[in-house]
């Protein structure tokens, strides 16, 4: 660091050396108002950027970033991590969950006993048979069908008419929830780091361009000084960027957590020696289908457990828990058909609101118009 800082500050001392110098120049120019306001201009703008520089470096050295060991990748892992299969994919992908997470989530509560899922002959029914903890069943179950179920008709029908976007607005709740429950795996104090530090080399960056903007304006020796002093501040800013901007943003826990679940992931991905033909195994692998819908990887499971049991075994040991993952209904496996279901719904539901509203706002402004002329 203190490399950096004394490259900076020769930088600085070179710029203002090679300004001074061309002091001369600029006075036989400066014979008019205009060029006394571009050297205010001037100095004004490299004052702003010596002001942001010190700020920036005392905001970072009062808010240094936590530091945590680096936690233990396992190669290889098959065991049930103790978050849903959504939050995973929240920790692991670090973006608002997807429907795909959703599913993966509607899976688990299947596995709980909370509910059960059936396919008729032209839709999917699910049946509450517990307490459900899943915010947008919840609101599918108290909306839709006859509080103890739904199908996906219903809620498919239900988003045609969802004019004030319910179904979206379930779905963000949801992902709100999941958003929460992720902040017990994070460092706040290493995000907030992190989104500063993006901050102040973006905003230095924008008054560097513009003190040289100036520079530019007022003449070649003035650039040719600016130039050089400018570039060495981007390299210097952008070159701390890189090296701190890795920081993690999760905690001690959190770190391990993630790691587990990349680990996880990969093995779901790649699940080429597992599962094994024992039967523990094949229990220990249903447990983690929720996950691999969560993930987009269900078909690379299903295929290594086809193969290695046999669908026929399959369909006997797994007869509850066989037509939500392997080709069941119309081809599909009922997770893809409930995923699918849910995309549209949100989709159609979101985008309705959005026409609704729009809609609601002309016709708004057309009636208060309309009101002020008599």
């Amino acid at each position: 660091m203190n490399k950096w800082i004394s490259w900076l500050l020769g930088g600085i001392v070179l710029g203002w050396t090679l300004s001074n110098s061309s002091l001369a120049y600029a006075a036989t120019l400066a014979t008019n108002g205009q060029q006394q306001h571009q050297l205010v201009g001037y100095w004004g703008m490299a004052g702003l950027v010596l002001a942001g520089v010190i700020g920036t470096w005392g905001w970072l050295h009062q808010h240094p970033a936590n530091r945590y060991p680096l936690a233990i990748r396992p190669t290889h892992i098959t065991s049930q991590p103790p978050v849903s299969p959504g939050l995973a994919e929240v920790l692991v992908d670090r973006h608002w969950p997807n429907p795909a997470a959703l599913t993966g989530d509607v899976m688990a509560a299947v596995d709980r006993g909370e509910i059960e899922i059936a396919a008729t002959q032209s839709t999917v029914r699910l049946t509450r048979t517990g307490d459900v903890s899943n915010t947008f069943l919840q609101h599918c179950f108290d909306q839709l069908g006859d509080a103890d179920s739904f199908t996906l008709t219903a809620l498919a029908d239900f988003s045609k008419t969802d004019k004030r976007g319910l179904i979206g607005q379930w779905f963000r709740d949801w992902q709100s929830q999941l958003d929460a429950a992720a902040n017990a795996y994070q460092d706040p104090a290493n995000n907030l780091y992190r989104q500063r530090l993006w901050t102040f080399t973006l905003g230095l960056t924008g008054l560097i361009g513009g003190w040289l903007l100036v520079a530019w304006i007022i003449g070649p020796p003035w650039a040719l000084a600016t130039t050089l002093a400018s570039g060495l501040l981007l390299v210097f800013l952008w070159g701390y960027l890189v090296r701190h901007a890795t920081v993690t943003p999760y905690n001690a826990s959190g770190r391990q957590l993630v790691a587990n679940l990349q680990a996880l992931t990969a093995t779901l991905a790649q699940p080429t020696d597992q599962p094994a033909t024992d039967p523990d195994d094949l229990t220990r692998w249903t447990q983690l289908l929720p996950y691999a819908v969560a993930f987009g990887l269900t078909l690379s499971v299903t295929d290594q457990l086809t193969t290695n049991f046999g669908p026929g075994r399959l369909s006997i040991e797994l007869a509850d828990r066989y037509p939500l993952y392997f080709e069941s209904h119309d081809q599909q496996p009922l997770a893809t058909v409930i995923q699918q279901a849910l995309t549209h719904a949100i989709d159609v539901s979101t985008d309705g609101a959005y026409l609704s509203r729009k809609g609601s706002g002309l016709n708004g402004s057309h009636a208060g118009f309309g009101g002020g002329q008599s």
